[in-house]
């Protein structure tokens, strides 16, 4: 019997008995016997009599367990499901599925899912193993590195899957009993993750999105989280900043109708939804300059069409060229790179290499600098005013977070052939497991306080708690102990993550983000400004130097 039908199985026994529980008779005597309620008619349908004389509900049958330890006798690897209060097996049955960190069969454990490409026949598993690698180090850090423990002194495991079969590996999760699930990564995934979380509540928090399906799914509500502010809150900000540099354009170059804006999408071939270019949609109609929207500008025959979309993937070098000489045939002000890896390693180098000699030269307006973090450092900015000048965006406004986990996981993922030299720097979906991980872990925290025996459905009621604005305590990655001592206390605090202030908005069950711009210094690091989004500007403009 697949997973998901012993969810459905559970549910319709459940729904069953409320239904038996509604009926209703003004007579004093129902029955004697079971068989005089049977022959009541078709309302009495799986009533019994009770002492009362009365036809009410069959009594639930008593749990077959109430703990791990008495899955023993079933057999190895069984844990005691809560959603079922049966003992069903953790072996994986195909869904690529293994334990990360803790035991999950010890009495008490609370159990994390997480969802990712991590198998290695996965599209993305060069990349989405440092989503697993991160959710990983902040389990550490929250018990092994800061000693904390959870109330009643309770163990925690994470319980890692690939989303290939999104249904399966989500179901499999809800059955073991997990409390909340960190994912999907792949925006195609989630509404299938919602939908079968859905039948047991356990919510689902998964990353930077262009939307969240929750809202359309029947019995959704508090089951579709996402860890961070949705991909079109990028683009208001973005074009505060575009329209600053319009203004510096137009006084330093002469221009006869319109500047020239491209934007640079990646169009990767391996997966079937690609939310670049979703975003690349969501551009055309809400990206402005002269005066109207990026649609509309690559229609004006007055400036020969002012707008224009390309797309990068990793690509022969003949591939790179064609593309980086297409762009600067277009002539355009502005470039806007939405793109990663195949962006700073391959195009950018190349773009800047074809305006060597040129007098004029593009201004580069990122709409999010985590996006792509290398390329940019990979210039001479140490020793070219110009290009420094010409390389500014957006950022989420945050202390230096991002940075202190980035040491912490390259100290933590050493390579095994050379320990003595630090890892890789972590990608921004790595910096996004990482946070949410911490959040969970702070809300189960926080619920287990208040209530011993909490649930998935208490761990989002706790979210409030460990996300409070107002509260005076402030916790960071460093502030781990801080924090469990704040909620031991019944206290709330306000946790903050790498890149996203945890400032849930219970319309779209999504979190909020600050903006501020940023530009690049001689040493190759990424300094924000103190200028702040607000009401459509950053204020007064101010441009690299």
């Amino acid at each position: 019997m697949s997973h998901l039908r012993k969810i459905a199985i559970a549910f319709a026994t459940v729904t069953t008995v409320l239904a038996c529980t509604a009926v209703v008779s003004d007579d004093a005597v129902q029955c004697k016997s079971d068989d005089d309620c049977t022959t009541r008619g078709p309302d009495f349908v799986d009533t019994v009599c009770g002492t009362n004389g009365l036809c009410g509900p069959k009594p639930a049958p008593p749990p077959e367990c109430t703990k791990n330890s008495e899955c023993g006798p079933k057999g190895p690897g069984m844990v005691c499901s809560p959603l079922q209060q049966k003992c069903v097996s953790t072996s994986t049955e195909g869904t690529l599925c293994s334990v990360v960190y803790g035991d999950p069969l010890a009495d008490g454990t609370v159990v994390f899912g997480l969802l990712s490409e991590i198998d290695r026949l996965d599209t993305l598993y060069f990349r989405q193993q440092q989503h697993l690698n991160a959710a990983k180090l902040a389990f550490t850090e929250y018990f092994d590195k800061s000693g904390a423990t959870l109330p009643g002194g309770r163990k925690a495991a994470l319980v890692a899957c690939s989303e290939r079969f999104p249904r399966k590996a989500a179901a499999y999760l809800a059955n073991i009993g997990a409390i909340a699930v960190i994912g999907p990564s792949d925006e195609a995934r989630q509404r299938a993750v919602v939908e079968t979380l859905a039948q047991g509540k356990v919510p689902s928090f998964s990353p930077w999105m262009n939307g969240n399906p929750s809202a359309v799914i029947p019995e959704s509500t508090n089951v579709g989280w996402i860890a961070s502010f949705l991909r079109p809150e990028v683009v208001a900000p973005l074009n505060a900043l575009v329209a600053e540099q319009e203004t510096r354009i137009r006084a330093t170059r002469t221009i006869t109708s319109g500047i020239r804006v491209a934007v640079i999408i990646n169009t990767p071939t391996t997966s079937t939804f690609n939310a670049f270019a979703e975003y690349g949609d969501l551009m055309d109609q809400r990206l402005v300059f002269n005066g109207k929207s990026a649609v509309e500008n690559q229609r004006d025959a007055a400036c020969g069409g002012c707008y224009q979309r390309f797309g990068t993937s990793q690509a022969p070098k003949d591939v790179v060229l064609k593309t980086a000489t297409d762009i600067k045939t277009f002539k355009p002000d502005i470039v806007i790179p939405f793109a990663d890896i195949d962006w700073g390693a391959q195009l950018l180098p190349k773009l800047e290499e074809l305006y060597a000699g040129e007098t004029v030269k593009p201004i580069y307006a990122q709409p999010f600098l985590q996006i792509e973090d290398q390329g940019y450092k990979f210039l001479p900015v140490n020793t070219d005013d110009d290009i420094r000048q010409r390389i500014t965006g957006i950022r989420p406004v945050r202390d230096n977070s991002y940075e202190v986990f980035q040491n912490k996981y390259r100290d933590a993922y050493r390579p095994k052939d050379a320990p003595d030299k630090l890892g890789p720097d972590p990608n921004p979906g790595a910096g996004r497991a990482f946070e949410t991980a911490l959040l969970l872990l702070f809300a189960t925290h926080a619920a287990l306080v208040d209530k011993p025996t909490a649930g998935p459905q208490d761990l989002v009621l706790a979210l409030k708690k460990v996300t409070d604005k107002a509260s005076p305590t402030k916790v960071t990655l460093n502030d781990i102990p801080n924090g469990v001592a704040r909620l031991n206390a019944k206290e709330s605090i306000d946790l903050a993550g790498l890149f996203t202030s945890f400032d849930f908005d219970t319309k779209t069950q999504s979190a909020k983000a600050g903006w501020a711009t940023w530009c690049v210094t001689k040493q190759a690091t990424y300094v924000g400004g103190d200028r702040v989004f607000k009401d459509g500007t950053f204020g007064t403009a101010a441009y690299c130097q």
